[in-house]
């Protein structure tokens, strides 16, 4: 009692630790005399090591060099625990602490022979050394001053320490305190404060007209108050940039846009102030300023502003001010650009020019434009303004300056100005602008009404540096020199001595010319243009853009002149004449072909190398070089590539319709056109036709199946092959079974042969078992296959693997087939092997191909399934190769379009998503896995063990005695189906696991476009799993039951988030519950547990809310072993289908003797 006493002492009331103490540590440290208790003092033990050593029973003195000490806290049950883990002559110690805010208390197990508060162990003494020396408790201390000690004290599961903090687990989230609520208040109270601020506060933009000033034009963004409806600004509040930038929040995306362009324009003025005084002048568009650059990019953001005004001030402010309402109007923004005309009047002193506008070919009214020194804009209304528009191009705002605000100009009939108007100014504006005259016969300046007549058009081509200019130009019989039609004018005035007459242009043949050019090029268009467009020379080069502008050109009758002038420039400059003839003849399509550059005719080697080799480049006689367009080149690359010469034509199989269609698009004969409609309906829209009705499969066909077989007995029609490529899951099986069972019902004699991958004979004897029973069937695969030769002729379906029919090709190669149907494909993608080569050798009259991925790495692996399934589809191999590969890389131009015209009818694939309204929203299958020989001899040796010990066992010790052994047994046999290595005295098994090798095709197959998870109850098989995956490059995450919280957390980042990991390996009991791992898609569980429920369970880890993609999870199951007892009895136990059988021991309480027994045969 004296010696609990003592302790109880030391532990004073004062400390936190009494006050929130309810474990049981607390009340056993109360009762015993065991451990031992050294006071806490300014972040240190008060103890003195001297006499502390004292108090130790069994003396030695230690070498610091020869003993090693990790010191680790950790937070348990107890509460704050601190570890000693001491190395000493090649044995290990533990000395545990539980750490109070006023001492250190050592934790000594009941059996310890070192007891109470005045002895201490050897191992305790240098434990509380090091703690000392190295003030080790400096930074725990820490812990209990954290605002959330007394919480994790109380709910330690809660909470993880480190480095003096605290820290609660992600799920918790924020932990509540005090401090919270007054802050929720505080942000509620300044919310509210802002929301009120806010809330009728807009900002918009102006545009000032400023009469007086000679800077540029601006746009200035301004605060202001809305109205209740929000409709217009009730006030003004101020135009100021500076103050402005801080409500930068109130505006959209496009606001902000105009805000930035709006800083621009004010500061490019600032630096140009002075800089430019009268008339704005601008120069030319090889040096467009910054200042029209940004009104362009304006424009289209203007258009759509609810709040832009008009700010009406005869000068600019000198400092920032608040706008008046009156001089504000609000307008809206019209796109349109403007264009200026003008009309001349004559009176008896004097000529009167006045500036009018010009739309649609007429002449207007003219609006106000403004500001006065660079009229940029113009105004409907200058009283009341509701809308603006901006010039359509640099020359209506340089002449408009001349008459920005009169809008007239007065001429006297003087000699100082009316010679110098008539004989200069009045013929150039003729010219550029469209004049209107109004003037009395009798004043000698005559206007003749008739047009003028066109006699030629061309377009002249000139270069500058790295810039080619181009001018359209019209020739008028009457006049000599030629008139530019990008010039506006409408008259043309001819002055030759006393006689002064205007005549009439063309505008509607000048304006269809200069529409022409325009629309050749989108940089040709837009405002603010210089009088001629120009490209650069890298886009008129790219693409060989020339050659559709300049073949429009010479469809319209217009000449191109100047090509000469252009560096470098040594093209045919028009598009090749391209004639084809096509003929149906009976199997074939014979196409006759004609390509002309001028009168220069390609033969088809040209042709072919034009195409092929050449980029579509050819060389003339005149040593220019010809160019075959793209889109050309695309329809033309894959019928030289899968079509036969024979005389100068093509012959292409009738095969190939959808290529012909293509190639003459529209213009098809009507019946080459009949025939391709025909065909084509029946084979990408496959739907029941005539007789052919479904055959009675034990199965209900969802739509998308049915039409898998009607498509497939279109190609049986035609007697054409095909690849069927749906996604794993949408039953590709099934619809083959019933297209063989439709084919024996109508009169098919001839066996089938069904080559497959091992992992997948089971699955189709199993399915043809279930599905086509009236189909006879026969596996040919294993040591013992031989046997089965002269029977094979007498079954529908003969089953068997790749490498066999590579081995037996000498067997094979004599029987005709009625089917040849492959499945996982992808396994002959390359033509080079003895596996294709095999493949290859063998008669049937149809050839299916099935696989999920019919191009896994490169457009070569579609040649060779297509090549199988169709013999010489795509002609020769090192065609397609120069056709559609480029340096070992798919050519991704346009001409794939081609290709995918030339397979489409051919290869049905649908993914889940396409046909998710007939499939449910979570699909689940078994993966049935065959062992090889020396897997199954490992199992059935262990089995035939297990099975003698526990006869012996029950029948002497009893059911229940020998329950370990019965659990053992079953455990081990599990392994050995994931793999023998798994299971002790097996480690050095050098044989293959069926799982691991269908699981890795699996991956191999998927992970390019899904994410995989897999589960297994071994931790030691998901290691396995790991190391394959490694070998293949393969990313994976991994979490089973020892990972640590902040590894289980970046596994699971890491799978969710980064693109490269495609695989998270999970144990079941680890990973089965509590994630969410929405990003996988596909879910592999590789050894069964009893109950289903569990496996559901792992399942949902990706089927949740959150899921945007169909999940399809399979069991993966060994056949004729306890895994197919485990899966029977999930279908046949009612109560394990109930979840009542959690585990193996329950297993165990649930069947007899017998049923035990069962397990092991």
């Amino acid at each position: 009692m004296e010696k609990r006493q003592i302790l109880h002492n030391q532990i004073t009331p004062k400390t936190i630790f009494l006050s929130i103490i309810t474990n049981a540590m607390d009340k056993e440290l109360k009762k015993s005399n065991r451990h031992f208790a050294i006071p806490l003092k300014r972040k240190n033990l008060d103890v003195d090591l001297t006499k502390l050593f004292e108090k130790v029973s069994r003396k030695e003195n230690i070498h610091k060099s020869d003993i090693w000490i990790k010191l680790e806290t950790t937070l348990g049950k107890e509460g704050l625990l601190l570890r000693a883990e001491i190395h000493y002559k090649q044995e290990a110690f533990l000395v545990k602490f539980i750490v109070y805010p006023d001492q250190l208390v050592i934790l000594r197990n009941p059996r310890s022979e070192t007891k109470g508060n005045e002895k201490l162990s050897l191992m305790e003494y240098y434990a509380i050394e090091r703690i000392v020396t190295v003030k080790y408790l400096a930074d725990i201390t820490k812990y209990f001053k954290h605002e959330l000690y007394e919480f994790m004290m109380n709910f330690p599961k809660d909470y993880r320490i480190s480095y003096g903090d605290i820290t609660p687990t992600s799920y918790l989230g924020h932990i509540y305190m005090p401090k919270t609520g007054e802050y929720l208040n505080e942000a509620i109270h300044k919310m509210d404060t802002w929301a009120r601020r806010e809330s009728d506060l807009i900002m918009g933009f102006c545009i000032p007209t400023f009469w007086w000033n000679e800077g540029i034009p601006l746009l200035f963004p301004f605060l202001g108050k809305t109205t209740k409806d929000k409709a217009s600004i009730k006030s003004f509040i101020s135009i100021d940039p500076e103050r402005l930038a801080l409500y930068t929040h109130l505006l959209s995306e496009r606001q902000l846009a105009l805000f930035e362009i709006a800083n621009q324009l004010r500061k490019l003025s600032d630096e140009s102030k002075g800089a430019r005084q009268g008339i704005f002048k601008i120069p030319n568009c090889e040096d467009e300023p910054l200042m029209l650059k940004l009104w362009k990019r304006a424009f289209p953001l203007l258009k759509d502003e609810p709040f832009l005004y008009m700010f009406s001030k005869s000068k600019m402010p000198k400092d920032n001010i608040k706008p008046g309402r009156r001089e504000m109007h609000k307008v809206s923004f019209d796109e349109t650009p403007v264009r200026i005309a003008f009309l001349l009047e004559e009176e008896e002193d004097r000529w009167v020019l006045s500036r009018r506008g010009y739309e649609n070919g007429k002449i207007t009214k003219a609006n106000v434009s403004f500001p006065r020194f660079c009229p940029l804009f113009t105004m409907d209304d200058p009283r009341e303004p509701k809308t603006i528009k901006a010039m359509g191009t640099l020359k209506d705002i340089r002449v408009g300056t001349l008459l920005s605000k009169e809008l007239q100009m007065t001429v006297y009939k003087h000699p100082k100005s009316q010679d110098s108007f008539l004989e200069r100014f009045l013929p150039t504006l003729c010219t550029y602008f469209p004049v209107e005259v109004k003037i009395p016969k009798k004043l000698g300046l005559e206007v003749k009404n008739e047009m003028l007549t066109v006699e030629s058009r061309w377009m002249e081509l000139s270069q500058h540096h790295s810039k080619i200019m181009f001018v359209p130009y019209l020739k008028y019989r009457e006049v000599e020199e030629p008139v530019d039609a990008l010039q506006d004018g409408t008259l043309w005035a001819r002055f030759e001595g006393n006689e002064r007459t205007l005549q009439i242009r063309d505008n509607k043949a000048e304006r269809k010319l200069q529409e022409l050019l325009l629309g050749l090029h989108p940089l040709f268009k837009g405002h603010f243009l210089n009088d001629h467009p120009e490209l650069d020379m890298s886009v008129f080069m790219e693409g060989y853009w020339f050659l559709d502008a300049f073949s429009k050109l010479k469809e319209a009758g217009v000449e191109i002149k100047g090509l000469e002038k252009l560096d470098g420039f040594d093209y045919h400059p028009y598009r090749p004449d391209i004639q084809m003839d096509v003929r149906a003849e009976k199997g074939w399509f014979d196409i006759g072909l004609q390509v002309r550059f001028g009168d220069k005719l390609l033969d088809m080697e040209q042709l072919r190398n034009a195409v092929v080799k050449q980029g579509g480049k050819v060389k003339l006689k005149d040593g220019k070089k010809g160019v075959i367009p793209m889109d050309w080149q695309d329809k033309l690359s894959g019928m030289l590539s899968m079509g036969q010469e024979k005389n100068g034509k093509l012959s292409l199989s009738k095969v190939h319709f959808p290529m012909v269609a293509k190639l003459y698009g529209k213009n098809a004969p009507k019946d080459i056109t009949e025939w391709v409609k025909t065909k084509r309906k029946r084979l990408e829209k496959p739907a029941a036709k005539g007789n052919v009705k479904l055959p009675l499969v034990k199965a209900t066909l969802r739509p998308y199946q049915k039409a898998g077989f009607y498509w497939m007995k279109a190609l049986q029609e035609e007697e054409w092959g095909g690849i069927l490529a749906d996604d794993m899951g949408l039953g590709k099986t099934l619809q083959v079974l019933t297209l063989l069972l439709h084919t024996k019902e109508t009169g098919g004699k001839q066996p089938n042969l069904i080559v497959a991958t091992k992992t997948l004979l089971y699955n189709w004897e199993e399915q043809a078992a279930k599905f086509t029973p009236n189909l006879t069937f026969c596996k040919y695969y294993g040591q013992s296959r031989k046997k089965l030769q002269k029977e094979l002729r007498h079954h529908d379906l003969i089953i068997t693997t790749y490498d066999t029919v590579k081995s037996d090709i000498r067997f094979f190669g004599n029987m005709e087939f009625q089917y040849l149907i492959t499945d996982e494909a992808q396994a002959i993608k390359n033509t080079g092997t003895d596996r294709y080569k095999a493949m290859s050798l063998l008669n049937a009259q149809f050839r299916l191909a099935l696989s999920g991925t019919p191009i896994e790495n490169s457009v070569m692996d579609l040649y060779a399934l297509m090549n199988f399934v169709n013999p010489g589809f795509f002609g020769t191999e090192a065609n397609f190769r120069n056709i559609f590969l480029e340096k070992g890389r798919v050519d991704k131009s346009p001409r794939m379009e081609a290709l995918q015209t030339a397979i489409k009818p051919f290869i049905l694939r649908r993914t889940k998503e396409k046909v998710a309204k007939d499939l449910p929203e979570k699909t689940e299958m078994v993966m049935y896995c065959e062992m090889e020989p020396q897997q199954r001899k490992a199992y059935e040796t262990l089995r035939n063990y297990y099975k003698g010990e526990l006869e012996d066992k029950i029948s002497t010790e009893g059911l229940n005695k020998s329950k370990f052994k019965v659990l053992e047994g079953l455990m081990r046999l599990r392994q050995v189906c994931d793999h023998p290595v798994l299971v002790p005295d097996h480690h050095n098994y050098k044989g293959y696991s069926a799982k691991m090798e269908a699981l890795m095709e699996q991956v191999v197959e998927k992970t390019g476009n899904h994410k995989l998870l897999v589960f297994s109850q071994f931790t030691g098989m998901l290691k396995l799993i790991g190391k394959a995956l490694e070998k293949q490059g393969v990313c994976y995450s991994y979490l089973d039951g020892q990972t640590s919280e902040a590894s289980r957390k970046k596994a699971i980042q890491q799978f969710q988030e980064s693109d490269s990991v495609r695989v998270f390996l999970l144990s079941l009991k680890a990973g089965g519950s509590g994630l969410n791992l929405t990003a996988g898609d596909y879910v592999f569980l590789v050894d069964p547990w009893w109950n289903p429920a569990v496996e559901s369970q792992a399942i949902d880890r990706c089927y949740r809310i959150g899921q945007d993609k169909k999940v399809m999870a399979y069991r993966m199951i060994c056949q004729d072993t306890i895994e197919e007892k485990i899966l029977q009895m999930q279908h046949e136990k009612k109560e394990l289908a109930a979840g009542l059988i959690q585990t193996e021991e329950g297993l165990f309480k649930s069947l007899d003797t017998k049923g035990l027994l069962d397990l092991f045969k």
